[in-house]
């Protein structure tokens, strides 16, 4: 157990049974480095001696490297970022070295990207390791802080990226304009300690998200492991594929679907697929809200597949719908749910959505 960040909430150790989730062997990394073909090492550039415990700040440096190279690689130590962020251009590979972390400045701003994956295509990044500055934050507004931010990029890999204490979102992934986000993958990874959600995923055509732990988010709502949630009704939710991941000791919903903004003048389709979902310790291991009767526009059709799910320790229950009325017209299925919790299995006496469909769920 850690220590209390709030008074109604306590931060807990991740078990050492995840490390697999976001560490790789130093073989399985060697070999990761050497598929870059022309590796650009941004050593190089820094002054000889250069510091490598946070206290110099060679932003300039960094951003100067990345937009000049199409391979680049951040070398080992604690590096300070300033308040500009890093920014990402198109065509791009990156790779951080083993115990490369990039800790973000002080400051008091609503929103901010520490690396930032936007209006480009066709990135990837490797083993991200970014501490954000929520212990440091001089404000009290605002929940945009985010440590990666995806938005209005196709073709995009996050290979187990590590994001730690962001004042808002460990990850987000949406859109700002009306260019659709299409094609990103998030392959393993941790994102812990996050102010709003260690996810947030609010718009995209094709994401697969596997072999991520998103632990102890806290502090403001939604306070989920992962949010998938369109914030306007010309975003998207389709093709979405979840498979193997742990939420663990999230404030409020390990996994949480928010469709209610996808009411629309015409239809929205929407198909998520959810696979070897583990939840310990969050209030509920999911919770959906599908309908808000005060949103003009048509209900979204489409699917939920939820299938092979294992809930644990779960303070309030296993699922939870948050739409105060039953209507929806999403089809849902959850098969294969197992639970040690003795709160009612599924939905813990809230209103049931309609098309619903459960099978072989037991404790």
């Amino acid at each position: 157990m850690g220590c209390k960040s709030q008074s109604e909430f306590e931060y807990r150790n991740i078990p050492a049974e995840y490390e697999y989730l976001y560490k790789d062997t130093p073989t399985k990394r060697a070999e990761t480095l050497k598929n870059l073909k022309n590796p650009y090492y941004i050593k190089t550039a820094l002054p000889k001696n250069y510091d490598t415990t946070g206290k110099k700040d060679y932003t300039s440096i960094f951003q100067s490297a990345l937009f000049n190279n199409r391979e680049v690689v951040f070398p080992k130590g604690k590096f300070f970022i300033n308040k500009k962020g890093l920014t990402i251009p198109s065509n791009t590979k990156v790779y951080f070295e083993e115990n490369s972390v990039l800790h973000f400045e002080k400051n008091n701003m609503i929103r901010y990207e520490i690396l930032r994956i936007h209006e480009v295509e066709n990135v990837q990044v490797y083993y991200a390791n970014i501490v954000g500055d929520r212990n440091t934050h001089t404000g009290k507004d605002g929940e945009w802080g985010f440590g990666i931010s995806i938005q209005d990029s196709k073709n995009v890999l996050l290979y187990k990226p590590i994001v730690k204490d962001c004042w808002g979102d460990g990850i987000f992934i949406g859109s700002e304009g009306k260019i659709k986000s299409q094609n990103v993958s998030v392959d393993g990874g941790l994102v812990d300690n996050n102010r709003r959600n260690g996810v947030s995923v609010t718009s995209i055509i094709g994401l697969k998200l596997s072999n991520l732990i998103a632990a102890n988010s806290n502090g403001t709502f939604p306070k989920s492991g992962i949010d998938f949630e369109p914030s306007l009704n010309w975003e998207f939710m389709e093709e979405v594929n979840v498979n193997n991941i742990v939420t663990f000791n999230n404030q409020e919903d390990g996994l949480l679907i928010v469709l209610v903004n996808l009411k629309a003048p015409r239809e929205k389709n929407v198909s998520i697929n959810i696979n070897q979902h583990t939840d310990l310790y969050s209030k509920y291991g999911m919770g959906l809200m599908l309908e808000k009767k005060e949103l003009p526009g048509k209900l979204p059709l489409g699917f939920i597949n939820i299938q092979n799910v294992n809930y644990k320790y779960n303070i309030n229950g296993d699922i939870r719908n948050y739409s105060l009325i039953p209507d929806n017209k999403i089809k849902i299925m959850i098969s294969n749910l197992k639970s040690n919790n003795k709160t009612d299995r599924v939905f813990n006496s809230q209103v049931v959505p309609n098309n619903l469909t459960i099978k072989n769920s037991g404790k």
